[in-house]
Order: structure tokens, then sequence, then C-alpha cells
């Protein structure tokens, strides 16, 4: 059997790979050992799987660092995506984006504690509270604690563990040592502070976990019998055989619900309540300004090269007499410029859109969308508006339940294996008369049905 941690393999495992799946699985165990042995405590696996799903993924991500000796880093407050290592300016623009969330909701820790008193359906997470689940009575006040910076207790963090779980010792205290300290240093100040009212009776209705805080009282709720219900909310989720965020939340709840659709024993199919704020957006603009609006992912260094080279093909063989308004959307990362990073469209596209506006709004004044790259969040947005749009498909490991409906999409020339491919069809299409004949499809309609099932 292939040792995935070992410090040797040097390949990245993304979030849709079966590798990325197991280690999560693997490292979950390791972790609740560690705590409890820190907290003299006995918690369940899924006790501390709901707290420190963060961690687990940027443990992963930063595997080969975590086992090398005499790792000269500390510990820092929360937990920072893809990484146990933050260079300072993260640290910096992660504790500003902090503490700017903690001014906010004064009042949000009693309003959660008379939520916690009346309610026994409580939702989180949602991206639309106007289009939850019916049976929900309230919605957990978002709360960031006031946080006094403690010392490091080096005492708690140099526990001896004798299960490493067939982890190496080097990984292992690393592991530990770069423990945030919301688990460790104030775990038991804040877990002390959530009323326990009740909870065999209560559902929570999980979209996404904001913080440690909200994650703590989930799962000491959950811990002490009450029901967790995890939502799908986003993109990718039943696309790819593996998807370490569909696996891992199915693994931690009672139930997963789908937008429509069921793989694993503990889906259950319901509905994309994500997009109905996206949809009542998108029906308030319909200018049509733009004949093409070209929606990007994150620009990274590992990507950038590519994406340069899929826009210049686009754009140098694209009939600009057909098509003469483009518009570019960036993938909003920052809060500044961030017209920045397509930068290098500025002479060939009429507009780099600032990514300010509600991409709903923007969609709706364009003509056609183009996503660079699928599975995306923002391609099922448009599906479920029905609005005209084509895709490079990039899943090399598709679904069994999504197969046919790939083949399909491949078809009509909804989907495209290259830039190329795209742009002549497009040259050659009346968009409107193309895309009414793809919609009124009976393939089309079942996608939707079983992928983005309406409110």
């Amino acid at each position: 059997m292939t040792n995935l941690w070992n410090k040797d393999n040097h390949t990245f495992f993304s979030a849709t790979s079966e590798e990325r799946v197991k280690m999560t699985l693997e490292v979950a165990p390791l972790l609740a050992s560690i705590l409890n042995k820190i907290h003299g405590t006995n918690y369940s696996d899924r006790f501390w799987s709901i707290i420190t799903s963060p961690y687990i993924s940027a443990i992963i991500s930063s595997r080969l660092i975590l086992e090398k000796e005499n790792l000269q880093f500390n510990p820092t407050l929360d937990v920072f995506a893809n990484t146990v290592t933050p260079g300072m300016q993260s640290k910096t623009y992660g504790t500003i984006r902090y503490l700017s969330k903690m001014i906010k909701p004064f009042r949000a820790k009693n309003k959660i504690k008379k939520q916690l008193a009346s309610s026994k359906n409580i939702s989180a997470g949602f991206h639309d509270k106007e289009a939850t689940i019916p049976s929900v009575e309230s919605n957990l006040e978002t709360y960031y604690p006031f946080v006094f910076i403690k010392k490091t207790d080096q005492k708690k963090r140099n526990i001896q563990i004798q299960e490493t779980k067939g982890f190496s010792p080097a990984f292992v205290k690393n592991t530990t040592k770069l423990l945030p300290k919301f688990y460790v240093e104030y775990f038991q100040k804040y877990y002390d502070k959530i009323p326990l009212i009740e909870p065999e009776k209560k559902v929570f209705h999980i979209s996404m976990l904001e913080n440690f805080f909200m994650k703590l009282i989930v799962a000491k709720y959950v811990e002490h019998g009450a029901k967790l219900y995890f939502y799908q909310h986003g993109g990718f989720y039943g696309e790819y055989e593996y998807h370490s965020a569909h696996r891992f939340e199915s693994f931690i709840s009672d139930k997963f619900l789908t937008w429509g659709w069921k793989m694993l024993p503990n889906d259950q199919p319901s509905k994309a309540f994500r997009l109905e704020k996206f949809k009542r957006n998108y029906e308030k603009s319909k200018d049509k300004r733009f004949n093409i609006l070209i929606v990007f992912p994150t620009i990274e260094s590992k990507n950038r090269k590519i994406i340069e080279e899929k826009s210049k093909t686009l754009l140098t063989t694209i009939d600009r007499k057909k098509f003469p308004g483009i518009c570019a959307r960036p993938r909003p990362t920052s809060s500044f410029n961030r017209k920045a990073v397509l930068s290098f469209l500025k002479k060939d596209v009429s507009e780099i859109d600032a990514g300010y506006k509600n991409i709903a709004n923007l969609i709706s004044d364009s003509k056609i969308v183009i996503q660079t790259t699928y599975p995306s969040t923002n391609m099922l947005e448009c599906f479920y508006v029905d609005h005209p749009v084509v895709a490079i498909l990039e899943n090399n490991t598709p679904s069994e339940i999504v197969k046919p409906y790939y083949k399909f999409f491949l078809e009509k020339g909804v989907f495209h294996h290259s830039m190329e491919s795209l742009v002549k069809h497009l040259n050659k299409i009346e968009v409107e008369d193309w895309w009414f004949n793809v919609i009124q499809h009976p393939t089309y309609k079942a996608f939707k049905n079983e992928f983005l099932r309406e409110v």
C-alpha cells in the first residue's frame, strides 16, 4: 500500500483527488487524539473534526513542511487557508480581517443565547436567509469573540502522543506545536461560554461555518445529541468522483443535503438554496451592454501562463464584428486593485470589471458568458437562470452520475475541451437560437432537476 504521507512524495493532491480524501479521513482521528490529550477530554472524532476542518486542510497542504525537524514557526490565533506557516503579510491581513469582524456584532453573543434557548431548528452559513429551509426558526448570529492575545502554553503542547496513527514523530510534533491558539489556549474558555439547552431536541442546518466559535457551538451540541444537516454550498459537489469537501462534510453530518443528486448513502436530494439570491439579483438588470462576459477563476503563479494563453486565443480569433463588446471579470480575491490581475487584457477588451459589482447583474448585462474553466459555481448560476453560457471543461475524474450530462453538453457546444473549439463554435452560431434549443432539450431539464433543483 502506498504511503500517501511519505515525505518523498512531492505530488500535490488537489481537493478533487482520491488521495486527498483519504488523507482527510486519516488526519481527523490524529487531531482528535492530540486535542483530547491536551485538554484531558474524551470527545469524539466527529466533535473535533467539526472544529478543526480548516486545520485538517492546511495540514494536508503543508504536509512536507510538517515532516521537517526543528521547524521554527509559532502557532497563529486561527487557521490560514492552505498553510500552517503563513508569512507576515498574511498574518497581518488576517489579524485586521478578524478585528474588523469582531467590532461589528457586539450584541451577537446575547442573541445567540436567546436563539439556542428558543429554537429547535437553527441554520448558519446560508448566502440567502430569505431562501432557506421551511422548518428553520432562526439563523444563528455570527459572533467573533474579543480576544486578548495569550502566550503559547508550551506545557500543553509538549504532551507525549502515544497513538500516532502511523504518522511520523516529526509530523505529530509539528502538528501539535502549530495548532491554532483557539484550539489550545482559548478552547476551554469559549467552550464554557456556550449554554447547553436541550441539545437532543435541536437540528442544526449548516451551509458553512464561518469561524471557530460557530464551529464550537455546533460541535458541542452535536456531541450532546443534536442533529447536524450539512447543505451543499457551491459547485464541484457531485461532479467529481472524489471531492474532499463533500466526503468530509458528509462524514461529520447526519445528513448531507445536495442540490438534487445522490452519490453517498448519507446524501439526500434537496434544493439549490444558495442560487436563489443570485436569481433575484439577476432579474433586476437586463441591459445587455456586453456581447460577451469572460469569467476568470483565481489567477495565481501556477495557472497564470495557461490563462493568458487561453485569453490570447480567444481574443485573437473571436469574430469582433459579431461580438464587439467584451467584458472581463476577475475573481475577487483582494479588497484593492482587483483589475490588476487582468491587466494583460486591457488593450483587447472593452472593459475589465473591478470585481465589486454583483456578478449576477453583470451576467444579466451580457448576451453570453464564457467560463474559462469548469466546474464552477458561477456556471451553475447561469444554468439556474437559463442564461447563455459556454465553458472549457477541465474535470478529468467526473462522477458516474454527471457523465451523461457532460456528454450532452459537449455534443451541444456548451462544453469544450479547448479554447479553439469554443471560439469556433461561437463564431458560427446565432446565440439566441442555439441556446433556445439547448434549454428546451429534455437532458438539459433533467440536469437542472438533478444538479440545480429549484427552491
